[in-house]
């Protein structure tokens, strides 16, 4: 029950933020946007600008992130949930008014808070962690990412309708951000009456502002976890250049509106929901993670170079599903293996530090992408196809596996969860 009703959260809380997954990019570089944004700007410098803006998002998530997985270590998850739903819901808010004003400084702003209060992810993943080992843990996680997937089979392809008027009769590019608000301000009494209250694993003790660069040290130094950090980082560039830049690539390439561009996202999301409902639990009980995560990684190398090849749209009906399969196995396989390394008191400083790490990885990809994509809508997608070769060629490296059941899952955890 517990582990439905967190799922239904995840659910919730990234429905918000997938509808407002297809606008921006229509919103800074389709030619036909009316009134146009920045209408004295040419599009090399708009695509420069939109990585800016992501770029702000994600760096305001990677401070944020292991200041909130530490917090809820200390004084519980629930009431950090809480306030994470509030603040994102107001920064949703400040970016529709600055999106319906067509003011870059206001669109900076709210994408500010949003990404600062982006760590639902982190508290979920460390509550599971704190409950189930092995397999069940690993299943739990692909449990979570289905839901997330889940939230992007439906919110872009509902953003991008409220976006282009398609039911509405009007285009607007605020209304899905206004949308995003109400159901992350809906979730929040959710999470007051059913989220467990008892998630503190350490005494409350007073927060330092700039401990969280200390955590960061603390973490890559542990016995087993150092690799995984560089790795996780590298891997999560391919993803996440998937994730920032296939819209990018579909409005500068084709012209794509924000209706399409939801719909082919929500074709990448419905092949990783599938994969996380059907394979991960059967391919974690016959392969390690690090396998899995290091084929995967190639996998989706090999997919984002066919991606950029082809002339005509079509090919995207098959190229994408490849795209999201090979994530799903990816990001499931990956928070696994960084869970296992450490033991149950520190799972939200971990996993708080892997993801901070993770999106400043993102916020540096988002500005040079923004840059590259100036230049040539491909070059984005190029690079994340080679982050994600090198993620697994560092994981044949320096984190071999092969076949096993499920018992060697807890031998890893008594081998590395000392720290």
């Amino acid at each position: 029950m517990l582990t439905l009703f967190i799922c239904t959260i995840v659910f919730l809380s990234t429905l918000g933020n997938a509808l407002t997954s297809p606008v921006l990019a229509p919103f800074f570089l389709h030619p036909d946007i009316v009134p146009t944004f920045l209408p004295g700007a040419s599009p090399a410098s708009k695509a420069f600008l939109l990585g800016l803006v992501m770029s702000l998002g994600r760096f305001a998530e990677f401070l944020g992130s292991p200041v909130v997985g530490q917090l809820s270590d200390r004084y519980g998850r629930r009431a950090l949930t809480v306030v994470t739903l509030i603040a994102n819901a107001g920064g949703q808010g400040v970016t529709a008014f600055g999106v319906g004003q067509r003011s870059l400084g206001w669109i900076l702003g709210g994408q500010f808070v949003v990404g600062f209060f982006s760590v639902l992810l982190v508290l979920v993943m460390a509550e599971f962690a704190g409950r189930w080992r092995g397999p069940d843990r690993t299943q739990r996680f692909g449990l979570v990412y289905l839901s997330m997937s889940l939230a992007y089979v439906v919110g872009p392809y509902v953003g991008g309708m409220l976006a282009d008027g398609v039911w509405t009769g009007a285009q607007d590019y605020a209304l899905p951000y206004i949308v995003a608000a109400i159901v992350n301000l809906l979730v929040a009494p959710l999470v007051v009456c059913l989220f467990p209250s008892h998630s503190a694993t350490s005494p409350p003790r007073p927060f330092r502002l700039l401990e969280h660069l200390t955590e960061m040290r603390t973490v890559f130094t542990m016995a087993g976890v150092g690799w995984l950090l560089v790795i996780n980082f590298v891997l999560y560039l391919g993803i996440d250049f998937v994730f920032q830049f296939n819209p990018v690539y579909f409005v500068q390439k084709w012209h794509f509106s924000s209706g399409k561009t939801g719909e082919l996202m929500a074709i990448t999301s419905v092949a990783m929901v599938l994969t996380q409902a059907v394979a991960v639990r059967p391919l974690a009980d016959r392969f390690s993670n690090a396998r899995l995560t290091r084929a995967s990684a190639f996998g989706l190398s090999l997919m984002l170079v066919w991606l950029v090849v082809p002339e005509g749209a079509e090919v995207l009906f098959v190229i994408l599903p490849a795209i999201g399969f090979t994530m799903a196995l990816a990001t499931t396989n990956m928070s696994a293996l960084i869970s296992h390394a450490v033991s149950d008191e520190v799972q939200g400083r971990v996993l708080g530090v892997f993801h901070s790490v993770r999106v400043l990885g993102s916020a540096l990809l988002c500005f040079v992408g923004g840059a590259l994509a100036s230049l040539s809508p491909q070059l984005p997608i190029l690079v994340g196809a080679t982050a994600a070769a090198l993620a697994a060629i560092l994981l044949g490296v320096y984190v071999p596996g092969g076949r096993r059941g499920a018992a060697d899952h807890e031998t890893d955890e008594s081998r590395l969860g000392t720290g």
